[in-house]
């Protein structure tokens, strides 16, 4: 005779928006993908799972401890959410926090891996009057960030920067290659922006001359000792790693600790000019390879797999690119399908932001970055690959159904997620 327990707790509850569900034949996989959180287990306790969830809480006694410690452990990850709170949150439209805003196209680098191909002959920049008009419709935002090519160049820039500083409430960003910063207006900069974000993509003299010119690593030393000198201390410097710098790395991590700056390192992609580059700026891996094969344990690396979580990008952020086009972020910026308006044709920002998500070049954009369109869609750890769409980009750059990464990367994650 079965004994059955009710466990009240789960007539309230269902799976979260955020939430996904994986099945081979032997085990399930449960995660979140905005938290990045996940784990694994046997179909036989699913089943009794889902048929608690769906019973209203009706479970065999037998399988209770069992239940009940899966059902703890979800409802922390937030993978099993209170059904009445998760219906209110599916009808909010989450608040827009970051705007990445490029001010012109043009710029007087021409560095090796732009996406962009900026350089200081192309003229492509929004008018001033559009661009204020925008920032005080985006004076709330949390985070704005003011980029271009090289926002210096704008020949308004003076004014549109004392305008920021006046108008906005949230943190304001200035992303410069800061080889237009100096004495004269140095003070503009440190009066209108909370904090300074350098490129760099080099520990050494010698390395950022090939990649973003002559010159240019020791003026962007002397105008962070500029800003430093003036009492300014809120300055990050960036590196993109690809094959022609990926020696510096750690030395550049100590540059910055050096110069009591923040180190940010991002991944390079084959757009613009980074891809007429390609040849000698994409990573060899093999590196990495051997690195897995050889030195880390299955069972460690299981433990610190994340999920590849969903990115803020077109929820929490938008970029606005230098022509006033609309779109998820900078790396969607290269494909027209994922634009998502313009700010000329937008009378009423604020309403447009609300709506963001029914615009085509959003849920194109959701449609290739959530559900992980092609080949993608049928990998059986997809969920775990690549995170953002500049891997998306590398990956499948050229139009390769796949690369020699992915056939190595999907062997990888197959052994460490469904493997025993």
């Amino acid at each position: 005779m079965d004994v059955f327990v009710i466990t009240s707790m789960y007539k309230y509850m269902k799976y979260s928006r955020d939430a996904i569900i994986r099945r081979n034949d032997k085990y399930t996989i449960l995660g979140n993908v905005k938290n990045g959180k996940w784990i694994r287990i046997n179909n036989t306790l699913h089943n009794t799972f889902e048929e608690l969830l769906e019973h209203g809480g009706m479970v065999g006694v037998y399988n209770y401890s069992k239940t009940s410690e899966l059902g703890k452990i979800l409802k922390d990850m937030n993978v099993l959410v209170e059904k009445e709170k998760e219906v209110e949150k599916e009808k909010e439209v989450e608040k827009l926090k970051t705007v990445i805003f490029a001010i012109t196209n043009r710029c007087n680098l021409e560095c090796l891996h732009c996406g962009y191909s900026a350089n200081a002959t192309e003229y492509n920049e929004l008018d001033k009057d559009v661009i204020l008009s925008t920032i005080l419709q985006l004076k709330n935002v949390e985070n704005i960030g003011i980029t271009g090519g090289e926002p210096l160049v704008h020949k308004d820039f003076h004014e549109i920067a004392e305008f920021i500083g006046k108008n906005v409430i949230g943190r304001k960003t200035l992303m410069t290659n800061a080889t237009l910063i100096n004495e004269d207006n140095a003070e503009l900069i440190i009066n209108n922006f909370d904090n300074v974000a350098i490129s760099l993509d080099a520990a050494s003299e010698k390395v950022c001359d090939e990649i973003r010119g002559r010159g240019v690593f020791k003026k962007v030393i002397s105008v962070i000792k500029l800003l430093k000198s003036k009492n300014y201390h809120n300055i990050s410097l960036s590196f993109v790693e690809a094959e022609i710098n990926k020696n510096e790395v750690r030395q550049f991590q100590k540059l910055c600790e050096d110069l009591e700056v923040e180190a940010v390192l991002r991944r390079f992609f084959t757009v613009g000019r980074g891809s007429e580059n390609k040849n000698r700026l994409i990573l060899d891996n093999k590196n990495e390879k051997r690195l897995f094969n050889e030195t880390i344990p299955k069972s460690e690396y299981r433990k610190h797999l994340t999920l590849a979580t969903r990115c803020s990008a077109a929820i929490t952020s938008l970029y606005i690119q230098f022509n006033g086009d609309i779109y998820p972020c900078p790396v969607a910026g290269v494909d027209k399908k994922m634009k998502m308006g313009n700010i000329k044709d937008i009378s009423d920002l604020n309403s447009y932001i609300s709506k963001r998500y029914e615009q085509v070049g959003f849920k194109n954009y959701a449609r290739l970055s959530y559900d992980k369109v092609g080949n993608c869609n049928e990998c059986e750890v997809r969920d775990f690959c690549w995170r953002c769409l500049q891997e998306y980009y590398e990956i499948f750059a050229d139009g390769n159904v796949q690369s020699e990464n992915c056939t190595f990367r999907k062997k990888m994650l197959m052994d460490i997620v469904w493997g025993d």
